[in-house]
């Protein structure tokens, strides 16, 4: 996984479909890890693993698929 590939909650919520709340709650419920934070603590997620997440229609989202 490159750090390009790494995107911040905001942009994982718009390739999801959900809202940054619905992230940090699934992260409180062990459903979705972020794949690393910063130094600052904030949440980084691998764009290729959230597309599959999305494939696999793993995660009920606003969007349709």
């Amino acid at each position: 996984m490159s750090s390009t590939d790494l995107v911040p909650i905001s942009v994982a919520a718009q390739i999801l479909g959900v809202s940054a709340i619905t992230l940090r709650r699934w992260e409180a419920q062990g459903k979705l890890l972020p794949d690393t934070r910063t130094l600052g603590g904030s949440r980084r997620y691998s764009q290729a693993r959230l597309k599959e997440l999305l494939r696999k229609n793993l995660f009920e989202t606003k969007k349709e698929v």
